[in-house]
This record gives C-alpha cells, sequence and structure tokens, in this order.
C-alpha cells in the first residue's frame, strides 16, 4: 500500500473510531466505573471482534448482512439488548467492588474482554461500513494479503488509541473523585449511559 493511500486510510479510521458510538461509551463506562486499566481488556474484546469484521469483510459478510433486512435488523436488535443488559447490571452493582482475589480477578478480566467482544460483534454496521470502505483503499494490481495486513494493523491501532483516550477520560474522572459513594453514582452513571445506548438503537430503527 503506497504511503499516500495509508494516510489517507489512517485518518479515515481516526475519524470513524472518534465518532462516539457503543464501542465509546462502553469504553467510557467501563473506565469510569472499573478504572483505565481494567476497561483496557473490554478494548481488547472489541479490538478481537474488529479482526473478524475485517476478515469477514474480505469474504462478503458486509456484503450479505447489507442484503438480508432481517439478518441485519436481528444482529442490530440483539446488540441493542445487550447494551440495556451491561446498563441494568451495572445499575444493580450499586457500590460493590471486584474482589481482589487472583481467580475472581482473572475471571473478571476474561468477563471484561467478552463484552467488548460481544457488544461490537453484534454491531452489523460495523460489518457493512468496513465492506464499504475497504475497496477504496485495496490496490487491485498488489498482492492482497500485505494490504489487508497492514490495514488491519492501521485499523487496530487507530481503534486502540482513540478507544483508549476515551477510556483514560472516565478512568481520570474516577480518580479525581475520592468520595467513598463515587463507586456506586458511577456504575449508576455508566449503566444509565448503556441503557440510554441500547435504546437510541432501538429507536432509530422505529424512526
Amino acid at each position: 500500500m503506497r504511503f499516500e493511500l495509508w494516510s489517507v486510510y489512517l485518518l479515515a479510521s481516526l475519524l470513524a473510531s472518534l465518532t462516539p458510538g457503543p464501542a465509546v461509551l462502553l469504553s467510557v463506562s467501563t473506565g469510569l466505573a472499573q478504572g483505565f486499566g481494567r476497561a483496557l481488556w473490554t478494548i481488547l474484546g472489541i479490538c478481537i471482534a474488529n479482526i473478524l469484521y475485517l476478515g469477514g469483510a474480505g469474504l462478503g459478510m458486509g456484503a450479505i448482512l447489507a442484503a438480508s433486512t432481517d439478518l441485519f435488523l436481528a444482529i442490530r436488535w440483539a446488540g441493542a439488548a445487550y447494551l440495556i443488559w451491561l446498563g441494568i447490571r451495572a445499575l444493580r452493582a450499586h457500590g460493590t467492588r471486584l474482589e481482589i482475589g487472583a481467580a475472581q480477578t482473572e475471571r473478571s478480566l476474561r468477563r471484561l474482554v467478552g463484552e467488548g467482544f460481544l457488544l461490537q460483534v453484534t454491531n452489523p454496521k460495523a460489518y457493512v461500513y468496513v465492506t464499504a470502505i475497504l475497496p477504496q483503499f485495496v490496490e487491485i494490481d498488489r498482492p492482497l494479503l500485505p494490504q489487508m495486513l497492514v490495514i488491519t494493523a492501521t485499523s487496530l491501532a487507530a481503534e486502540l488509541v482513540v478507544l483508549g483516550g476515551y477510556a483514560a477520560l472516565g478512568g481520570r474522572a474516577r480518580r479525581m473523585t475520592l468520595g467513598e459513594g463515587f463507586v456506586g453514582w458511577a456504575n449508576r452513571g455508566a449503566g444509565i449511559v448503556l441503557i440510554l445506548a441500547g435504546l437510541m438503537v432501538v429507536a432509530v430503527d422505529w424512526l
């Protein structure tokens, strides 16, 4: 991939990542409720799903979803339901903290990765977006595999930087508030944000 083309793709990836959406909201809310370090594990799950998106785009998954309205809506509504479920769980957590034990921490980290993965993999718009964008940056007169590796690495780097920044903002807000009841308020705030995000996804389909 030529440098000029790559630089444009990098800019497009950064702008796409900066746009508020479910992944951004989950990153901020996890940083707020759990802290920046733990939010990075959620972002890792999002990035793993993005790798599947890019691979699926090469197999035409985006085109299949775009052509099947029912399948698109089913996946989209599943993602909305998952957002709302995460929000309800955060609201019910109140001021509780995770235990410090190694086994509990390990399970919790796996859960954070899983939350990010499930959220992103149930966002069918990402498949369609990737399918629409990729052809603009793939040069047909050059080998495909090296180009896809560069595109994937660029997409993941942009996502990590942007979502990491959002999570850092949430983590900073958490550190600046030292009251004992902040954990409970953070969980409530994160829960409300996630529930509203899920309801917005549903509302868009009804408008």
